[in-house]
């Protein structure tokens, strides 16, 4: 998990020093805990989260381990894609009350960011989607606080 995180980290500080000046990512969002992010999306190609990525096949979620958010605790949700035209996020969860999803972000054109309310949610594993990239898929997993 720590080299994922390094990794993703790595390509994240890559794309805030490619991008024009005025597009920078903030480096208090690349510091920062609690923090997803996206990025990679285009309307060609499918994008990523980091942490947290992962592949759903239908029936199940693979891949990286869910982000882990202390219960009681809202989520920055950061987009790093430069282009607000083709490139905005929205995450939404795949469980639901009362028809509505558990999560849900506003839209987030690239770059910029927005808090989810997660903190009425129990401790538990979250799986969400990107409402706007197909097969864009994440999970969190809430836990208990300290």
């Amino acid at each position: 998990m720590k080299r994922f995180l390094s990794v993703a980290l790595a390509a994240m500080l890559s794309l805030a020093l490619l991008a024009p000046a005025k597009a920078q990512v903030p480096v208090e969002w690349l510091e920062s805990g609690g923090t997803l992010f996206a990025g990679g999306g285009t309307n060609l190609s499918n994008g990523i989260f980091f942490p947290g990525t992962a592949i759903y096949d239908g029936e199940q979620f693979q891949g990286m381990p869910p982000m882990q958010i202390a219960r009681g605790t809202d989520l920055d949700f950061v987009n790093l894609d430069i282009s607000a035209v083709t490139n905005g996020h929205q995450i939404v969860s795949f469980k639901r009350k009362n028809r509505r999803p558990l999560i849900r972000s506003p839209r987030v054109d690239g770059p910029g960011m927005a808090t989810v309310i997660t903190s009425h949610l129990k401790p538990g594993v979250y799986p969400f989607f990107c409402s706007i990239h197909f097969g864009m898929y994440g999970q969190i997993e809430i836990v208990p606080a300290l």
